[in-house]
């Protein structure tokens, strides 16, 4: 499947749109698909599209605060072997927050996990999300797991968890790999 055949895909899903830019921050423990090594090229020209999905549980969209729908953006990527997958870039900035696994309660130390890697130190340094994903077009980026951690299902509060409400949330190493690099690379 080429890019642009996915994009028909994505324009038949009534919980996707196409946007013109990256807006938010939200967290998507899903990485769709992108395995352990793989590699994959940020898009140009026609080929970057930014997409928004509406999140679902349980059939009916997930509500923030203010009762709009919360969403996640994404862009689709082909990878060096030839897949097209979903790259959201607010993995690169995603934290974890471990808990024990067969209790679902807070541990005490080694709580906190962040991705690492030469993309996740430029995209810090680099913060308005839109621009800097811009910037990384033609680049290819590898995605190597670092750890599965244990967490607490969104919304569950310490003193009401168990472990039906610990998931595995993937966090990886990010690097850029080939000639090109993003402009300010390394400033």
């Amino acid at each position: 499947m080429t890019l642009q055949e996915s994009f028909a895909v994505e324009r038949g899903n009534s919980n996707i749109e196409e946007v013109g830019k990256f807006t938010k921050a939200f967290r998507v423990d899903d990485l769709s698909n992108i395995e352990d090594g793989e590699a994959f090229t940020i898009p140009s020209g026609e080929d970057y599209k930014i997409w928004s999905q509406r999140m679902m549980r349980g059939g009916q969209p997930v509500l923030d605060r203010e009762g709009k729908p919360v969403t996640a953006e994404y862009i689709k990527c082909l990878t060096t072997g030839g897949r097209v997958v979903k790259f959201f870039p607010s993995s690169l900035t995603k934290l974890a927050f471990r808990v024990n696994a067969e209790t679902g309660k807070d541990v005490t130390s080694d709580r906190v996990v962040r991705p690492e890697g030469d993309v996740v130190m430029y995209v810090k340094q680099h913060p308005d999300m839109d621009e800097t994903v811009r910037k990384m077009q033609g680049c290819t980026i590898q995605y190597n797991l670092k750890e599965r951690v244990p967490v607490r299902r969104f919304g569950v509060p310490n003193d009401k968890a168990t472990k039906d409400d610990v998931e595995n949330n993937p966090i990886g190493k990010w690097n850029f790999v080939g000639e090109k690099k993003p402009e300010n690379f390394g400033a």
